[in-house]
């Protein structure tokens, strides 16, 4: 799930620039989740893309390739608008929870580091 051997060639074995980004990702952890439900309580789509597309850019640098497909796949398809509400539930529910896994296989990471 995490393939940090990109951010690894870019900080020449700076591994507390590692450290750093990995925390980055962690700080968003609220940010982001509540943003997904209240985009999603109040059915602001756009705002829900926004915040899919802001975790699809982290995920990216985190080597997370499976779970950047992912949020690209609802990315596009919200933007489409042809989700009815509940498949837009449903998805940001496997969404968030993928998004907590990530969290735990960085913080589990960070403690090796």
């Amino acid at each position: 799930m995490l393939n940090l051997s990109n951010i690894r060639q870019i900080s020449a074995g700076d591994e507390g620039f590692v450290k750093g980004v990995l925390k980055v990702y962690l700080t968003k952890e609220k940010e982001y989740s509540t943003s997904l439900k209240e985009s999603l309580n109040t059915k602001n789509y756009e705002d829900l893309r926004q915040i899919v597309h802001k975790i699809k850019s982290s995920v990216s640098v985190l080597g997370m390739d499976e779970f950047r497909a992912q949020l690209n796949t609802f990315e596009k398809a919200l933007e489409s608008n042809m989700l009815s509400d509940t498949e837009i539930s449903n998805t940001t529910g496997l969404i968030s929870a993928e998004f907590v896994r990530s969290l735990e296989v960085v913080r589990k990471e960070l403690e090796k580091l």
